[in-house]
């Protein structure tokens, strides 16, 4: 799956944001109080690949932003512990989604083609 221009979504908290996190990656912590008013100033019309630790937390947010009317959002199933084990996953360019082993891309909305 190759999306140009997709927008790779950090959910996790300031410290583990700082302590490692994929290149061009953008967050917003899910744990903040303001993450309902942040995703709404996303665009809904973009491509997001969204990741946390774990999985976890990822779920949710996709959750929330299919519910809030985005449709092209996809997590990045394993968090960054799965990218941490692929051969180069910090390469400046950033994450190509090409590259992500089979069965790690959980899809929620619509799947551009």
């Amino acid at each position: 799956m190759k999306t140009p221009g997709t927008v790779v979504l950090v959910v996790r908290t300031p410290a583990e944001y700082a302590s490692g996190h994929l290149p061009a990656a953008r967050r917003i912590n899910i744990e903040g109080s303001d993450f309902a008013n942040r995703i709404a100033g996303l665009d809904q019309n973009a491509t997001y690949a969204v990741y946390c630790h774990s999985g976890n937390r990822s779920r949710v947010a996709l959750e929330q932003m299919t519910a809030a009317g985005f449709t092209h959002v996809y997590d990045l199933a394993g968090g960054i512990g799965t990218w941490q084990n692929m051969a180069d996953p910090w390469r400046p360019a950033g994450p190509d989604l090409d590259d992500i082993p089979l069965g790690v891309v959980r899809t929620f909305g619509t799947i551009p083609r």
